[in-house]
């Protein structure tokens, strides 16, 4: 809570007092468990037009805004700094839409054409409602705009992707990750994914806020909803499916 930042729990009477800061500042990480955040030193660059931007990344690397390609910059990507082999959960508040691109990719994958999700060894929802494979059109799902909460549940062992936008699971038919019925089938693209978010866009500036299990909030863009995964970690806004659990240092 807010007024426990800054309190010293030595006994040494070394209390700080907060300045700047709100309750949604603080996360759950601890020496104990360290939650999963976005990698600055494993994102893609540009390419596109001779382009050198990565993308911003602010709110303790949990998000990420892309930048405009013409002018020499865009189609930009990065990875979660945990991967596992474990069935794995996570959210993302869409600040802006345009070109945002939402998935899990080889620890490898180095972009498209223009460093974007786009091409083999990746697989997006992008914000048009379209999931790519391997840069293939596999499925169409909702659009989604600014404002709407995307969650990803990824089982490696199945190699199946489930993608939900403010709590439905997209795809025809019946579609539950925790009874492995329906999803994305991922076997083509490899083993072991990590999750990643994208900028698909030529122009426009998209922008995503990352959940991996440490504030619901989404940066107080959200009301925290405090679901934990099975093993009580977490704050996630959606309750994760049965067996999904947050990518955090305790679950691996």
């Amino acid at each position: 809570m807010i007024n426990e930042l800054g309190i010293d729990r030595s006994g040494n009477n070394n209390t700080w007092t907060p300045t700047n800061l709100a309750a949604t500042d603080q996360m759950l990480d601890s020496p104990t468990n360290n939650f999963a955040t976005l990698n600055p030193l494993h994102r893609n660059q540009a390419v596109y037009l001779g382009g050198t931007g990565q993308g911003t990344f602010s709110e303790g690397n949990l998000k990420l805004t892309g930048v405009n390609a013409y002018g020499g910059a865009g189609y930009t990507h990065a990875k979660a700094t945990i991967s596992t082999t474990e069935k794995q959960y996570a959210e993302f508040y869409i600040v802006s839409p345009t070109g945002q691109q939402i998935g899990v990719a080889t620890r490898e994958y180095n972009g498209g054409t223009y460093g974007e999700l786009g091409s083999t060894g990746a697989i997006n929802y992008y914000t048009a409602g379209t999931c790519y494979v391997n840069g293939s059109l596999s499925v169409t799902f909702s659009s989604y705009i600014a404002a709407d909460v995307i969650s990803l549940a990824y089982d490696p062992t199945a190699n199946k992707v489930w993608f939900a936008k403010n709590g439905t699971w997209q795809g025809a038919g019946t579609q539950n990750p925790a009874t492995n019925e329906g999803g994305v089938d991922v076997s083509g693209v490899g083993s072991n994914l990590i999750v990643v978010v994208g900028d698909g866009a030529a122009g426009g500036t998209p922008a995503v806020v990352v959940n991996f299990g440490q504030d619901s909030s989404f940066a107080g863009n959200k009301t925290a909803q405090s679901n934990t995964d099975d093993n009580g970690y977490g704050d996630f806004y959606y309750e994760p499916p049965t067996g999904f659990n947050a990518l955090c240092t305790q679950n691996l």
